[in-house]
């Protein structure tokens, strides 16, 4: 940062000694030149710019007097060696900044795109400078100005550095949570059952929003909305708040009582003899509601209260159970049954038919249209209203004594005729083409009957002839109804059968007699070519035998046999050569090769040889530890041998793979399978390669906290207890020693000086024992001590002889 500061103090001073021009150097003149010139070498007058020859970067300029100066071009700058350097190359700008000269202006260092300069001329990245704070990123416009964009759900603060959670800004009350949208938006939800309330963040109860009078209770559903739910018997007002008694609400008027279900609904109960209207709240006299008209009285029910109406005779109630109508115009029988008129009898009314009409099928009908005469005419008696038919000419009366039939019709006359009638007589004569076969008209073409040929009818009288198909070689027989083939009466295979008949293309009914195809004539008749040559094959090769080919026999190796390079038929099987499979023979009796596919064996690509898949598969070679086996099903493959498990596409040993841990040895199951077992005194761990000392696992459960007790195993078992630490005994629960517990343990003192024989220490074991304090006895084991200035040994048993351990 110093270069710069440098640099820049040098070049203004270099530019405010030097400017407007540098070098002024004055040339020396002998005598009077011009003005601008000066003399050469030479001494002769020349132009003092010529003279004076400035460098690069600069111009030649004459003051008043005419004398030459070197001028640097604008950009440029004198150096103290008289040159002319562009101005940048004179600064020296901050790694990050760029030498920027305008014109008619001194170079300045401005800083590169995305930097700024400092109080001390340095260029810093502006994204340093801008140093956000929180969850925002730097980012630079096209100018390179920074500015802090924050991350999805913050927002930037007023100091444009920081960026602050959304949520931590909406900052929601309790009951509430903080959420963001998609954009990052924060904005409080309220927990279900409360709602949000206009500031936006606090969120209130429902049912203390809902404010429940009395005899009402505040509930919510599943989503949290709030509703009053009055007690039984109340309901809930318009303001969705109030509840008020139903019997209030309902209101009855006289001769009625409110009353309310087990729903707590209220509904007005009149009294017998009333009926509620449809206010729900009036009861009014069922009589008073009945209002029995005139010809009719009105009656309650004494149990029911019900009222009803009774019509006078002759008289019958309607429909609305209050009209009582004359039973005549009920009947109406102008509308029910047209054509009729009403009778009165025995309380009810009847409707009659009128003169000339007669009921039918519940309708009173013309008795001419109920006669309904067909073919006739129709006529009434004028008395008896009764109708009768006449029939038009040719028609017949038939017994119904409505119907006239046409007498062709009666006629009955049989298909394929037509009826005729005469002097009112029918008759049925056959339609041209058909003639008479007893009682009907048959078919010219049916009656003749043609066999093999095509019948035809003469046009005029329709009778019937026979075409035989000449070019089917087909001729007609002299009973001129039948067609025979030619072939049939030359009877070629009368005499023998392997004879056949043969038409002349152009002629089909010119046949002759041949051999069938593979026979030929032989001693008169038409024998089979085979039977002729065969003799002639079997003494050739007795595997040899005839073919007809091209209706000749020939002689040649029989079915399952080939020509072998002797000349002789070979069996084909023996020719192909199979190894290592079977030889088939196809129906032609070609020889072919197959493998006991069952058993694994595949044919190879010379068509002979069978080779087991496993050879091919190679297992051994490819892993030592695998071997082949084949099914069926999946083909052949490369299981692992026992013991030994897939990894890594090698076939490794199971116990490799087991990784049992310390304290532990690996074995295998009969299926091959690893599995750890641990050293006793150890617990195999859930993840199966693990032991753990059993004394650490009981420690960890319960572990041993008695007065000199530690963790011990069995050494048989390696179960785990807690057992007393060496040289220590249990007693009554507590571990003890021996030697400090007289109760337990003694050695006894010397009777005469109260002195101790012996002194109690403990084995390895930690049972107690007495050492003698002085010597053994040799024969009994007892301690011996010695008494000063007597020559005899006194001699005194201890608790135990010396020699012998106590038990524990």
């Amino acid at each position: 940062m110093g270069r710069l500061v440098l640099a820049a103090a040098l070049l203004a001073l270099m530019l405010s000694a030097c400017a407007p021009m540098a070098a002024a150097i004055r040339l020396p003149t002998s005598g009077a030149c011009p003005w601008g010139k000066g003399r050469d070498v030479s001494g002769n007058c020349a132009d003092t710019c010529a003279l004076r020859n400035c460098g690069a970067n600069s111009r030649c300029l004459k003051d008043e007097a005419g004398w030459a100066n070197c001028v640097c071009l604008r950009g440029f700058q004198l150096l103290p060696n008289a040159s002319c350097a562009h101005s940048c190359a004179i600064l020296v700008c901050d790694v990050h900044a760029t030498c920027v000269k305008e014109e008619d202006s001194l170079a300045t260092c401005v800083c590169n795109w995305g930097y700024a300069m400092t109080p001390d001329n340095g260029c810093v990245d502006t994204c340093v400078l801008k140093s956000c704070v929180g969850n925002g990123t730097c980012q630079k416009d096209v100018n390179g100005t920074a500015s802090c964009v924050c991350g999805w759900g913050s927002t930037l603060q007023l100091d444009k550095r920081t960026c602050a959670d959304n949520c931590e800004i909406q900052s929601c009350g309790a009951n509430g949570q903080c959420q963001k949208d998609a954009a990052g938006a924060a904005s409080c939800v309220c927990d279900t059952g409360y709602t949000l309330q206009s500031d936006g963040r606090t969120c209130k109860d429902n049912c203390e929003i809902q404010s429940c009078g009395a005899n009402g209770q505040c509930q919510k559903d599943a989503a949290g909305a709030a509703s009053c739910v009055c007690d039984t018997g109340y309901t809930l007002q318009s303001d969705g708040r109030t509840c008020k008694d139903n019997c209030e609400i309902q209101s009855c008027g006289a001769n009625g009582q409110c009353q309310k279900d087990a729903a707590g609904a209220a509904s007005c109960a009149c009294d017998t003899g009333y009926t509620l209207q449809s206010d729900g709240r009036t009861c009014k006299d069922n009589c008073e509601i009945q209002s029995c008209g005139a010809n009719g009285q009105c009656y309650k029910n004494e149990t029911t209260g019900e009222a009803f109406c009774v019509c006078d005779d002759y008289y019958v109630l309607q429909g609305d159970g209050r009209t009582c109508t004359d039973i005549c115009i009920v009947k109406d029988c102008a509308v029910s049954l047209p054509n009729s008129h009403c009778v009165k009898a025995n309380l009810t009314a009847t409707c009659e038919c009128n003169k000339k009409f007669a009921l039918s099928e519940g309708t009173c009908h013309d008795t001419c249209e109920l006669k309904a005469c067909v073919n006739g005419t129709c006529s009434q008696d004028e008395e008896t209203g009764e109708a009768s038919c006449a029939c038009y000419p040719d028609f017949e009366l038939q017994s119904d004594n409505r119907t006239c039939i046409d007498i062709c019709v009666l006629a009955n006359c049989t298909a394929n005729s037509y009826c005729v009638k005469e002097a009112g007589k029918p008759t049925c004569p056959c339609l041209k083409g058909f003639d008479k076969s007893g009682d009907l008209c048959v078919d010219t073409c049916e009656l003749k009957g043609c066999v093999d040929g095509e019948c035809f009818k003469y046009e005029e009288t329709g009778a019937a002839y026979c075409v035989c198909n000449a070019t089917a070689g087909l001729a007609l027989l002299p009973d001129e109804t039948t067609c025979q083939d030619a072939c049939t009466t030359a009877a070629c295979d009368d005499n023998d059968a392997n004879r056949e008949c043969i038409r002349n293309p152009e002629n089909p009914a010119d046949v002759r007699c041949e051999c069938k195809t593979n026979y030929t004539m032989f001693e008169g008749k038409c024998t089979d070519v085979c039977v002729i040559k065969e003799p002639d094959c079997a003494s050739a090769d007795v595997n040899s035998t005839c073919y007809k080919r091209g209706g000749q026999g020939v002689c040649d190796c029989k079915e399952g046999y080939a020509l072998s390079e002797d000349g002789k038929c070979t069996d084909t099987c023996d020719l192909k050569g199979c190894v290592g499979g079977t030889c088939n023979k196809y129906l032609d009796g070609m020889a072919y090769c197959s493998c006991d596919a069952d058993a694994g064996f595949v044919l190879l690509a010379d068509q002979l040889t069978c080779e087991h898949v496993c050879i091919s598969k190679n297992c051994e070679a490819n892993d030592p530890n695998s071997y082949c086996t084949w099914t069926r099903e999946n083909g052949a493959s490369c299981p692992c041998q026992l013991k030994f498990q897939e990894s890594a596409g090698k076939c490794t040993d199971t116990c490799e793979l087991q990784k049992c841990g310390e304290h532990s040895e690996c074995q295998y199951h009969d299926d091959g399978s690893a599995y750890c077992v641990c050293d006793t005194g150890f617990t195999l761990q859930p993840d199966g390669v693990t032991c753990k000392d059993n004394c650490a696992i009981l420690m960890e459960s319960a572990p041993c906290t008695g007065v000199n007790e530690q963790c011990g195993t069995d050494p048989t078992t390696g179960v785990a207890s807690c057992v007393c630490k060496p040289y220590y005994h249990r007693n009554a629960g507590t571990c003890v020693n021996k030697c400090f517990e007289p109760v337990l343990f003694h050695c006894k003192d010397d009777k005469k000086t109260g002195l101790p024989l012996a002194e109690c220490v403990r084995r390895v074991d930690g049972n107690p024992f007495c050492m003698c304090e002085e010597k053994v006895d040799p024969k009994t084991g007892n301690c011996i001590v010695v008494i000063p200035g007597s020559p005899d040994q006194d001699y005194v048993n201890a608790t135990w002889p010396a020699a012998t351990w106590p038990a524990p």
